[in-house]
């Protein structure tokens, strides 16, 4: 487990997933890619399966759920994993826009 603050935001690296503290606050999506680029830097092996541009999208739906107040306290923080599940790449499509 590696813990870094990136741009402000609390960032927690595991072997399997990457845990983004307040992942809400960031909306902008050049910000988004700023800071995952940044993680990317220091966790390339975890960017291996996944194209950047899965990452930013799961980012953003999620920050659509939350501000829907959809399940808004498990929202409030992104987990990012290696593997994308199906129902993820169908909130992608339908929210990651």
């Amino acid at each position: 487990m590696e813990q870094m603050k990136i741009r402000g935001i609390e960032v927690t690296c595991y072997p399997d997933k990457i845990k983004i503290e307040k992942s809400y606050i960031i909306n902008n999506k050049e910000k988004i890619e700023l800071i995952l680029e940044s993680i990317f830097e220091r966790t390339e092996e975890f960017f291996v399966n996944r194209k950047m541009e899965t990452f930013i999208k799961e980012w953003r739906y999620h920050n659509r759920l939350y501000k829907m107040h959809i399940f808004r306290e498990k929202n409030k923080n992104l987990v990012l994993k290696k593997e994308q599940s199906n129902w993820s790449k169908f909130m992608c499509v339908i929210l990651g826009f």
